[in-house]
């Protein structure tokens, strides 16, 4: 197709050079680049997942980090770990477990890139007749570099060939952005009894022991 086209044009250019010995024929390049972007954006989420074991008076006796999210077979499977850790700590009262509870979750953006990617390419190529009528200074050779000057003499007509070659790039440029999600997951152990220990009395008990002391002190006395 390109080639009958230029034959065409070179036939032209022939019969306008045959009118009269003082025509010229040239010809150039140029070209051209055009880039044709489709978005897509693509969200990375990353975890950072601790769990805690803690007994009813505050000892922390299970804390672990894990680079995964809360539903990971991974830290469920730690959640049984932590449950045999506050058991075993606990005894030999018996242990109430409760949880894990999200104590706290903070989502924050870690950073982004972009990238292109070349889906096609199209190239195009467009012949045009220029022609000039003297005096005149046309731009022939390589039109990208700059060109060469060609002088068109007064009573002279020239006809340039220009030959441009469109470039269209059709690309699909990705921003990725990344998301951390930093959570803390906390299980409580709760020991029967309050894991052993003797309650404080009452106020009403102290006072009624302290009225028993003082009778017995008179009776002693009499």
């Amino acid at each position: 197709m390109r080639a009958g086209v230029a034959l065409a044009l070179l036939a032209a250019a022939g019969a306008s050079a045959a009118q009269g010995s003082a025509n010229t024929l040239t010809t150039s390049t140029s070209s051209s680049t055009t880039f044709v972007d489709t978005p897509q954006v693509i969200r990375l989420d990353m975890f950072s997942t601790r769990l805690l074991g803690v007994l009813d008076d505050g000892a922390t006796i299970y804390d672990q980090v894990f680079n995964v999210a809360f539903a990971d077979p991974l830290v469920q499977a730690a959640i049984l770990s932590a449950q045999a850790a506050l058991v075993a700590a606990g005894a030999p009262s018996a242990v109430t477990l409760s949880g894990p509870t999200l104590t706290s979750s903070v989502v924050t953006s870690t950073g982004s890139s972009t990238s292109a990617t070349v889906d096609n390419t199209l190239l195009t190529e467009i012949l045009t007749l220029e022609d000039t009528i003297g005096p005149g200074t046309i731009l022939i050779g390589n039109r990208d570099l700059g060109g060469v000057a060609f002088e068109v003499l007064a009573g002279t007509t020239n006809l340039n060939i220009n030959t441009h070659t469109a470039t269209e790039i059709f690309r699909t440029i990705t921003t990725t952005t990344t998301f951390l999600t930093t959570s803390v997951y906390t299980l409580i152990g709760e020991r029967a009894g309050g894991g052993g220990t003797i309650p404080e009395p009452g106020s009403l008990a102290l006072v009624s022991l302290a009225l028993l002391a003082a009778w017995k002190r008179r009776a002693s006395a009499r």
